[in-house]
């Protein structure tokens, strides 16, 4: 069952590596050094989503808010978000959370899930 994201504000929670099969463990630990600097970044993060298709994200940084719009459609589970800059086009609706995937699925490390939990 889809659950509808319009109406709903969801918060940054982690940032989770998926490591491909034969990347060492070197690469592995560099990937999570990464990881933690990203979610400490992102900490406090928001996507808003509106009735009328329009999202903001709202970026903590430094103390400082910045707003980003973006546009966004919804087809079950699947949530497509276009117009905020390095930031995944396409992620899946879970029951209280979001997941957006960073990376091609071709790629050879690996693939980073960015998850936001429904506030």
């Amino acid at each position: 069952m889809a659950h509808d994201v319009a109406g709903n504000t969801y918060e940054f929670e982690t940032a989770l590596p998926e490591y491909a099969e034969d990347v060492p463990e070197e690469a592995k630990a560099m990937g999570l050094f990464a990881v933690a600097f990203f979610s400490e970044a992102a900490k406090g993060s928001t996507l808003t989503f509106r009735a009328d298709g329009t999202a903001v994200m709202h970026k903590q940084g430094g103390g400082k808010g910045k707003d980003t719009a973006a546009t966004y459609t919804q087809a079950g589970d699947k949530l497509t978000l276009k117009g905020i800059p390095k930031f995944p086009e396409e992620g899946l609706v879970e029951e209280d959370a979001l997941d957006f995937v960073q990376g091609d699925k071709n790629d050879k490390t690996g693939r980073l899930h960015l998850r936001f939990k429904k506030i």
